[in-house]
């Protein structure tokens, strides 16, 4: 009993670790802007639970989903679910929220609205 659940750890901790991982430290600041601008507005229709389940499982998955896409490629770089974890965050925001107005970091001046 102990054994298997030993064993599943080990293989879903560094799935689990990889979703709070950066490749650099730009990478790291461009991922928390966009958390930070996005973060509130589903935190307020999905509520704190829901939203970390929603940002650990999506980190989760696409680090497995990276993974098996490197594995199929032959290329073995290290795979990193943070910024998979982050774009669910802004497609969450994006479907529940389509009429929202958003821009491009280096061209605020040009707008679009989520549903776009």
């Amino acid at each position: 009993f102990f054994p298997f659940f030993s064993s599943v750890g080990a293989l879903c901790s560094p799935m689990l670790l990889s979703t709070f991982s950066h490749f650099s430290l730009f990478h790291m600041a461009a991922n928390m802007y966009v958390l930070w601008s996005f973060s509130s507005s589903i935190v307020s229709l999905l509520g704190c639970e829901q939203f970390i389940a929603v940002y650990l499982s999506a980190g989760v998955i696409s680090t497995f989903v990276s993974y098996v896409a490197k594995m199929a490629t032959g290329r073995f770089e290290p795979s990193l679910g943070a910024s998979g974890a982050i774009m669910t965050v802004l497609a969450a925001v994006c479907t529940k929220m389509p009429e929202a107005k958003l821009a491009i970091v280096f061209l605020p001046m040009f707008t679009f609205t989520a549903g776009s």
